[in-house]
Order: C-alpha cells, then sequence, then structure tokens
C-alpha cells in the first residue's frame, strides 16, 4: 500500500479487517502455513506488523478501515 500511495498520491484505500481468532484459524489448516498454532501466531503478528507499518505511514483521509464481520452484520450502513 506504502508504495502504490507514493505513485498514486491522492489514492484512496479501503481496509478490510478480519477477527485475528478467524485469521489464524484459518490460516492454521492452509499447506503453506505451519500447523503448530504457536508458530501460526507469530507469523500473523509478522504479518499484521508490517501491515500497520504501512497503513500508519499513510494519511488517515486516505484510508478508511472496515471490519469484515460488520460488512456481514451490516452490509448497507456498512458500505455506506
Amino acid at each position: 500500500m506504502k508504495e502504490l500511495f507514493e505513485l498514486i498520491p491522492d489514492a484512496k484505500f479501503i481496509h478490510v479487517t478480519r477477527d485475528p481468532r478467524d485469521v489464524v484459524a484459518s490460516m492454521i489448516k492452509q499447506r503453506w502455513c505451519p500447523s503448530e498454532l504457536d508458530q501460526t501466531i507469530n507469523l500473523y503478528l509478522s504479518i499484521i506488523e508490517k501491515s500497520v507499518g504501512n497503513t500508519n505511514s499513510i494519511s488517515t483521509d486516505n484510508i478508511i478501515t472496515i471490519k469484515l464481520e460488520d460488512i456481514v452484520r451490516d452490509y448497507h450502513n456498512t458500505i455506506k
């Protein structure tokens, strides 16, 4: 995201997040992820640290964060 923002400074981003417990539960079932819970959690945390680092460098005027669970629960109001 950071690189895109450098190329297109007026870009707007929608950052969709998901409950970390759901992400880890899904990741642990993937072939490319570790099968041990503690290793999967560490992998997840390393990915999130990079993501947060990228979003922190972008103005809040250019990014909106939406929870996936909010979209599922109340699609129309969340999208508005």
